[in-house]
């Protein structure tokens, strides 16, 4: 499988896992904080064996302090995101997270100086034009009277999340275990805190089918995330998650009895059709740079 396919399926199936994992967080009465505490109990858990039976270095000379920035870039991110899902629509928090892709390829062209023309602008703004059409104001929209807070925590995540992706292009040659361990490690400082200002049931929460189903997806989806972002564009990998929105929006439709229109479906079509063209694009744009090149699984 070459490198395009490669990083547009692990970054459209970490897609998937976030989608999920917010729809089991919506669902839950427990902390969000508690949630995301559990989760990287587990990142780290299945990391750092991986790391250690590997013999990484887990904090190599030259690239601490990058590993340390994109750790801190990523700690507000999933407690941002599941703390929003409890106080507006799943896709409505789908469509205000993914502002991160103009972020995402803004940031890339300056720091990275990855290919940031026409067609990948123009890309950008299709997938925000279908992500508008997708999850536009939900009917009910007036039963989340914290909404606003909702999107406010949203767009910083979708902040983070650009500038977190970024770094992660600059930790290119690690083993994704690496990133994971130090990322866990490093997220688990913060999300203690919370204990102090949420009312946790920690460790009898640990084992509730919620918690275990978020914490295993959890890890599974920084892993595959991790992955992408290492093997590929940080632009064409923000791309690739916004079909995140499409999945918010089937689970709507399906656990939450949403309302859908012509409009929506249109969007969902347009975000597919823009991903799948995006990756046709770099792939087309990889062989030309590199002929016959081929890179494998």
């Amino acid at each position: 499988m070459e490198v395009g396919y490669r990083g547009v399926g692990l970054a459209t199936s970490s897609a998937f896992l976030t989608s999920v994992c917010c729809l089991l967080v919506k669902v839950s009465s427990l902390p969000p904080g508690e949630i995301w505490f559990c989760g990287l109990v587990v990142t780290l858990g299945a990391a750092l064996p991986v790391a250690l039976y590997r013999g990484e270095c887990l904090f190599p000379r030259g690239r601490r302090l990058m590993l340390f920035a994109h750790s801190l870039a990523c700690s507000p991110l999933l407690l941002a995101t599941y703390q929003a899902v409890r106080l507006m629509p799943l896709a409505d928090e789908a469509v205000l997270s993914y502002s991160s892709i103009v972020f995402t390829v803004l940031l890339a062209g300056l720091w990275l100086g990855e290919p940031c023309g026409p067609a990948d602008v123009s890309a950008s703004l299709l997938v925000l034009s279908g992500v508008v059409l997708l999850a536009g104001p939900s009917a009910d929209s007036s039963s989340y009277p914290h909404y606003l807070l909702g999107a406010a925590l949203s767009l910083g995540g979708s902040l983070f999340d650009s500038v977190s992706c970024v770094f992660a292009r600059k930790l290119v040659g690690l083993h994704y275990s690496v990133v994971l361990v130090n990322y866990s490690a490093v997220c688990l400082v913060f999300s203690c805190c919370f204990a102090f200002v949420e009312e946790w049931t920690f460790p009898a929460s640990a084992v509730t089918p919620c918690v275990v189903s978020v914490a295993v997806l959890t890890a599974l989806q920084e892993s595959l995330v991790t992955s992408a972002l290492l093997v590929e564009e940080a632009g064409l990998v923000a791309l690739a998650q916004t079909s995140d929105v499409a999945f918010a929006y089937l689970w709507e439709l399906v656990f939450f009895d949403e309302g859908y229109s012509v409009v929506r479906i249109s969007g969902a079509v347009v975000i597919v059709s823009v991903v799948v063209l995006s990756a046709f694009h770099k792939r087309s744009a990889f062989r030309n740079k590199d002929p016959g090149k081929e890179f494998l699984v």
